[in-house]
């Protein structure tokens, strides 16, 4: 990225623990990451609110390109196939992480990827 745009600045971190401030970022965008490792959730997620001032968008493959074709799933590493139900699991757990924290969330997919898009619930706010 840093070299194909001289203005950016490249920042290798563990999405558990950012070496930014407070509310630093107006969007939070992570694509197919927060999934794809041994990453804690809750940690990953707790670091996302933290950074941002508001709007965070997740995304978690739900597909992939098989002899010209989107096969629907996640692969997983133990079983070495692609499980179809694997994607909505992780899904649902994000999402089910969000609400406990007081957030709007609002599911969106394409052929092989769910996105959640995510705002603080001003309803709930003191």
């Amino acid at each position: 990225l840093a070299k194909t745009y001289s203005f950016a600045t490249c920042i290798h971190a563990s999405m558990e623990t950012f070496p930014f401030r407070d509310k630093e970022f107006d969007l939070y965008i992570n694509c197919r990451a927060i999934h794809s490792t041994d990453t804690d959730m809750n940690k990953a997620v707790s670091e996302a609110i933290r950074v941002t001032k508001g709007k965070v968008v997740l995304s978690v493959s739900n597909g992939y390109r098989v002899d010209s074709r989107i096969v629907k799933g996640m692969y997983d590493y133990d079983t070495q196939k692609i499980d179809e139900e694997k994607s909505q699991i992780i899904l649902n757990s994000l999402k089910a992480i969000f609400i406990e924290r007081k957030y709007k969330v609002e599911e969106v997919s394409s052929d092989a990827e769910l996105f959640l898009i995510l705002t603080p619930d001003p309803s709930t706010s003191n």
